[in-house]
């Protein structure tokens, strides 16, 4: 069974955050994030619009480190397979609009999608995410 996990990017202190609880709406949409360590309901938090919420996508990349959305992923040589192209760099990104909805992997390059499945994390390796390294996915 594929692990469910979340991380919390802190808009206002532009940092991650453990959370301690979520606040879930009637109507599923997270409320607030409450942090720290005490009691849950003396805890700060942060409302909807102060916090970003990322999924683990289940996946390690080729180092063993969690891949969630938002990371950037760059792309390395594994023989015998093909390597991605010199300098591509990926967001790890949900894509519900498909027939199967999954995690992919959006290209700075080409505007294009690669998959990102168990069989293929071999090849790519975290190297930052989006929030702490926008200037990576620049077009070169």
């Amino acid at each position: 069974m594929r692990e469910i996990k979340f991380r919390v990017w802190d808009k206002v202190n532009k940092k991650f955050i453990v959370p301690a609880g979520l606040v879930i709406s009637p109507d599923g949409s997270v409320s607030n994030v409450r942090y720290g360590e005490g009691f849950i309901s003396e805890l700060p938090y942060l409302t909807s619009d102060e916090f970003i919420i990322e999924q683990f996508t289940g996946l390690k990349d080729r180092n063993g480190k969690e891949i969630y959305e938002g990371d950037i992923l760059g792309g390395v040589e594994v023989k015998p397979f093909k390597k991605p192209p010199k300098g591509l760099r990926c967001i790890v990104q949900w894509k519900e609009a498909t027939p199967f909805p999954s995690f992919e992997l959006k290209d700075n390059k080409k505007d294009g999608e690669y998959l990102l499945a168990k069989f293929n994390t071999g090849h790519w390796e975290i190297i930052g995410n989006i929030h702490e390294n926008s200037d990576m996915l620049k077009k070169e």
